[in-house]
Order: C-alpha cells, then sequence, then structure tokens
C-alpha cells in the first residue's frame, strides 16, 4: 500500500510538472503572439494610414529630372513576395531536416515532447521561422520610420504628386501641397520614400 501510495504522488507530481510546463509555453507564446501584433499594428499605423504626420517635406529643383517619370506600376510583383517570404522557411525545414540530431540538448528542450524526426524538424523550424518573422516585421518598421525622417523623392514623385505649383527653370520648391486625389493618401506619401531602400534592406536581411 506504501509502495502504491508513493507511485501515485509519483505519478500525481509529474502531471503537475506537465501541466505547469505547459501552462508556462502557453504564456510564453501569447506574449510572443502579443508582441508580434503590436508590432504589425505600430507598421500599419506608419505606413497605410499615415498615423505619424509628415516630418519632413524636402523640397525639389524643377528641373530635376530624377523626379519627373511617369509611374509605370510596382517594380515587384506580388508574386515574388510571397515566394521570397517563404522562401525562408522551405531552408529553414531542409537545414532542420538534414542536420536533424534528437540527441543533443537543443533538440531535446525544444521538441517539448518525444516524437517523430519530421514532427520535431517542423517544430524547429516553426521556432526559427518565427523568430525570422518577427525580425522582419521589426526591419519594416523601422525601415518605414526612417523613410519618414528621409523624405527622399522616388522617380515618379512629380506623376504621383502633383504639386499645386509652376515650375519654371531651375527653381526651387519648398513649399506645396500634393493634389492629386486619384490614388490613395497611402500613394501619395510613398511617392517621398525613396530611402532607404525597402527591397535592398529585405535582401540584406534574408541574406
Amino acid at each position: 500500500m506504501l509502495q502504491n501510495g508513493h507511485q501515485s504522488n509519483a505519478v500525481i507530481s509529474s502531471l503537475d510538472g506537465v501541466m505547469n510546463s505547459r501552462t508556462f509555453l502557453l504564456v510564453r507564446r501569447l506574449v510572443t503572439l502579443r508582441r508580434v501584433i503590436t508590432i504589425l499594428v505600430l507598421f500599419i499605423a506608419v505606413s497605410e494610414f499615415g498615423w505619424f504626420p509628415e516630418l519632413v517635406q524636402r523640397g525639389f529643383y524643377c528641373d530635376d529630372r530624377t523626379i519627373q517619370r511617369p509611374y509605370n506600376g510596382d517594380t515587384i510583383t506580388a508574386g515574388v513576395i510571397v515566394v521570397s517570404g517563404l522562401l525562408p522557411l522551405l531552408l529553414i525545414w531542409l537545414a532542420e531536416a538534414l542536420f536533424y540530431a534528437p540527441s543533443t540538448a537543443e533538440y531535446t528542450k525544444m521538441a517539448e515532447v518525444p516524437s517523430s524526426r519530421s514532427s520535431t524538424s517542423w517544430r524547429q523550424t516553426w521556432f526559427w521561422f518565427k523568430k525570422y518573422g518577427r525580425g522582419l516585421l521589426l526591419k519594416l518598421l523601422v525601415v518605414d520610420v526612417l523613410k519618414i525622417f528621409a523624405g527622399e523623392h522616388r522617380p515618379h514623385f512629380l506623376d504621383t504628386c502633383r504639386p499645386n505649383v509652376v515650375c519654371e527653370g531651375s527653381e526651387y520648391i519648398a513649399q506645396y501641397t500634393c493634389t492629386n486625389t486619384e490614388e490613395r493618401p497611402y500613394f501619395i506619401r510613398d511617392a517621398s520614400k525613396s530611402f532607404p531602400s525597402g527591397h535592398s534592406s529585405v535582401s540584406v536581411y534574408g541574406a
């Protein structure tokens, strides 16, 4: 009877440990999710809705040919963006599947429970991909804020903004207002967000 009691206590303690571990993991995931949502909200607020005021309005020269080109659409298609986002997930999964080592302390810790090679590799992949995704969101937020402070005009600035001024010769225009009402406000503001390059920063981050 005494032995059975000890065994029961051991089972209960083991179950308590498992429940506490699962509760801790759940709380940690909720905290991580909250951070990701916060970064997303900030990024949308900055880039899409323009909640940040226009801190810098950079002027321009009337004869500046670098900002007189017509807008011909995005140079990067939606398909390329999707592939670029999913490619790191595939590469991480291949690396985890090829270099799977269940005896190491890292795999034992992150796997949480004993499982097959494929499921453990996928858990590892998802663990690192979440870190990659959070870093990418933070990078996008930082770059977009820097764009606001830089205020560098894109090559299609005049075509997109349509400033309410009459340009003559090489006159420098410091004060102006965009009159383009056919496009979304985000698109108009984006015409003055050439630097730093978002595409280049994503390439560097991915590398």
